[in-house]
């Protein structure tokens, strides 16, 4: 796995996002990239800046902090195939929340962050991808069958 563990890699979240449902997600981005099967992971995540979430604590530097996150994963080669899975997550979403119950669509996150995915795909490919919910989080523990890449239920 490419590390991507950099200083720039960082930005404020709340405790219960952080250590909760969130760090939960990247447990199973881990998991799924170790997966029978599974040759590729690709991951982007980004924040999002919709509401004004206060100043940062203990600095008198100005700092912009995000209202929530966004996260967009697929494995192989191309999101074609519907192994992909996409998710935003607020601030202030509880620690014991999962991480299944954020998911959306990719178009959802192009509207709210005013990012473009996937842009070399066929027009018609990317307008039926974008619409829906990809199956990849039912590898990941979420649905009715509750299959979980790491072996554990959640």
């Amino acid at each position: 796995m490419v590390d991507a563990q950099y200083l720039t890699n960082i930005t404020p979240q709340k405790d219960d996002l952080n250590q909760g449902v969130w760090a939960r997600l990247e447990d199973q981005e881990r998991s799924l990239s170790k997966a029978e099967g599974v040759d590729a992971v690709h991951v982007a995540t980004g924040p999002l800046y919709e509401r004004n979430m206060g100043s940062l604590p203990g600095t008198n530097k100005v700092h912009t902090i995000p209202s929530g996150y966004w996260k967009v994963i697929f494995t192989g080669g191309s999101p074609v195939g519907g192994l992909y899975g996409a998710f935003v997550m607020e601030q202030g979403a509880p620690r014991a929340a999962s991480f299944c119950d954020y998911q959306v669509t990719v178009a959802e996150i192009e509207e709210r962050s005013g990012l473009t995915f996937w842009s070399g795909l066929g027009q018609e490919v990317l307008e039926e991808l974008k619409a829906k919910k990809g199956v990849l989080p039912e590898r990941m523990g979420c649905g009715e069958s509750r299959v979980v890449v790491s072996g554990q239920s959640g």
